[in-house]
């Protein structure tokens, strides 16, 4: 009985790794986790909670599950599975397929999305600008073209991401509405990358065009990137010049912070720094600033510094502080000035 207990389990085993063996594929999960203390002192119009000054704890966690082969004719095949922040669920499923073509891309929000990947941001900073910055009217495409943004998650979409081609490569994206409430979105773009001596450039573009939603929910935007990025040494400019605009026409909410039938034209420029000072140390800044085309009285300023220190592998410790000037028609032009203060610990797995 007991060697045929011993070989019963024996070719049990072996089962299991011949299984194992017939479903291969590399995994690897990671994580983040993210403690910020907020502080904020307003004056004027509070675009957030309606407290001039005030403090708040946030945390910020992420846990994603990637999975990864390799066919016999040397296609990659990819998945990630990310999930939600403090609640039990998905925040991004996705799907790509990699070879010499380049990688095609079956996402939801969140993994993958090369349609607006040359999109490109001034806000090098450690941690967000503020909580009352993308509640601001217009004041998130200080940094980005609204592209993905403007999608809710649960749309999935067909991108496309060429090879690198001596330092040039394209993206193209579509994103369908899957419901009368939100918008298809078509994105696309390129960047170029060279070297200059001991420096490297890049110069990036992206567009995003979204489509009006059905009536009551939200409006047709155009939105664009322009980016240049310079990097020499351990320092690393970043320069972007970006834009958004609707004509408005139906009521209802527009993420790009138009007020409901007012049409808008935004235009910002800004400017980024970032310098590595040693191994432990990390210091950026940027200044913004944008305007509205169809609003005379709309303006807003934005500056940001931040140091990071780390500590350790997989953690890091970070102060990032953010003044802000706001001017709109709603509050009869008057501006609403503030300053914006994070300091976060973050840890990596």
């Amino acid at each position: 009985m007991t060697i045929m207990r011993k070989v019963l389990l024996a070719t049990t085993a072996l089962i299991a790794v011949g299984t194992v063996q017939a479903a291969s594929a590399d995994v690897t999960i990671s994580g983040s986790y993210g403690w910020h203390y907020n502080t904020w002192d307003l004056s004027g119009t509070d675009y957030s909670s309606g407290t001039a000054s005030d403090n708040s704890v946030s945390e910020e966690i992420d846990v994603s599950i990637g999975f990864s082969s390799t066919t016999d004719s040397g296609l990659t095949l990819a998945m990630n599975y990310g999930l939600v922040e403090g609640a039990a669920g998905t925040e991004s499923v996705g799907a790509t397929i990699s070879g010499d073509f380049g990688t095609i891309g079956l996402p939801d929000a969140g993994f993958g999305e090369y349609g607006d990947k040359f999109a490109t941001a001034v806000d090098v900073t450690a941690d967000p600008a503020s909580p009352w910055t993308t509640s601001t009217a217009g004041a998130s495409n200080l940094y980005d073209t609204p592209g993905d943004e403007m999608v809710a998650s649960t749309n999935s979409g067909l991108n496309y991401l060429s090879p690198d081609m001596n330092g040039f490569q394209f993206s193209l994206g579509y994103r369908n509405a899957g419901g009368a409430s939100h918008a298809d979105v078509t994105a696309g773009g390129f960047q170029y990358a060279m070297s200059a001596g001991d420096a490297s450039i890049t110069l990036k573009y992206a567009m995003s065009s979204t489509s009006a939603s059905a009536a009551g929910y939200g409006n047709g935007i155009d939105a664009s990137s322009l980016g240049l990025v310079i990097g020499y040494g351990d320092a690393t400019i970043t320069m972007a010049s970006n834009s958004a605009e609707s004509d408005n026409t139906q009521n209802g909410i527009t993420a790009a912070g138009g007020a409901n039938g007012t049409a808008f034209d935004y235009q910002s420029s800004g400017i980024g720094v970032s310098y590595v000072v040693s191994d432990s140390m990390k210091v950026a800044a940027y200044t913004a600033s944008m305007d509205n085309d169809k609003d005379a009285d709309y303006d807003v300023s934005e500056n940001g510094v931040s140091f990071t220190y780390t500590i350790a592998d997989g953690l890091s410790a970070s102060v990032t502080h953010t003044d802000m000037d706001v001017k709109t028609n709603t509050n009869n032009g008057t501006t609403t000035s503030g300053n914006y203060t994070v300091v976060a610990v973050n840890l990596s797995f």
